[in-house]
């Protein structure tokens, strides 16, 4: 049963996420349509580039995420009016909002391994990125698929999968956030990253998002190894704040070195899951 606090700061994620990609599917078409409008809309604009990465990331990948989003609307709204529904009549609806996210992220790739393989800008960024929606994808999928068939008699079976994709998930944002610090070693020096402000952009995304992805480990293994069911909750409770905090100081770090216009080029909506983590810490989920 999902406390009043639990599902303030669950409905506050979901909806942090929507407004986040709502905000890239609107600047997408903005884009697309001022490019077609224009006399010479592939002067200075690849045309592989348009319709790979406006097109088919930007406009059709959102676009399902957003689907993602608003099909979650309707299965928290079933679970939490007054006379929820079972977990069982909303389990296809979750499984489609899963797929969902996982079409997202694989209409990601092409522009990913495009700039990869063949424009050798910024490698580590986008191996991280080829890395991230790879691992994410496929077990987005393996979870839509064991939600479509879940079974009561079967639950454990589906709660280990549950957390496998949990802990996958956070290391694709490990990758995707660490390997963008290291990225501008390439540019520029190793120095550059450990000094300063900088430095301490890199050294906090380092320690968080390395203390969540380890205590997401340990959480499922006392879950599922050690039955201590208290003592794992408090665990992922723990694993959220500091997911949460890096996203977190990351916007501060952004408004403190004026970089506050690139803070959407990452997905700093799981900043909510800071909330979701107290609550879980304090036995209030």
């Amino acid at each position: 049963m999902v406390t009043k606090w639990g599902k303030i700061w669950i409905g506050a994620t979901v909806v942090s996420m929507f407004l986040y990609n709502l905000r890239w599917t609107y600047g997408n078409i903005t884009t697309v349509c001022s490019t077609l409008a224009s006399i010479s809309p592939f002067a200075s604009y690849p045309e592989w580039r348009f319709w790979v990465d406006r097109i088919l990331s930007g406009i059709v990948g959102n676009g399902f995420r957003l689907a993602g989003n608003i099909i979650t609307f309707t299965v928290l709204f079933m679970l939490w009016r007054a006379k929820p529904e079972s977990f069982t009549n909303v389990k296809r609806k979750v499984s489609w909002a899963l797929v969902c996210e996982a079409v997202y992220w694989l209409t990601v790739l092409p522009i990913s391994i495009i700039e990869l393989l063949f424009l050798e800008r910024v490698q580590l960024l986008e191996l991280a990125f080829v890395i991230q929606i790879v691992l994410t994808s496929s077990l987005l999928i393996l979870l839509a698929k064991r939600t479509w068939n879940f079974d009561e008699l079967k639950k454990l079976n589906a709660l280990k999968l549950v957390g496998i994709a949990a802990v996958g998930y956070l290391v694709g944002i490990w990758f995707n956030n660490v390997f963008r610090w290291l990225s501008m070693e390439q540019a520029t020096e190793i120095t550059f990253i450990v000094i300063g402000w900088t430095g301490f952009g890199f050294f906090s995304t380092l320690i968080t998002l390395s203390a969540s992805l380890v205590l997401a480990v340990a959480s499922f293994y006392t879950m599922f190894q050690r039955s201590n069911i208290e003592r794992a909750i408090k665990m992922a409770g723990a694993a959220l704040i500091f997911l949460g905090l890096n996203f977190a100081i990351y916007v501060i770090f952004s408004e403190l070195t004026y970089t506050l216009n690139y803070v959407f080029l990452v997905e700093f909506w799981p900043v909510t899951f800071l909330g979701l983590g107290v609550g879980m810490l304090r036995g209030k989920i």
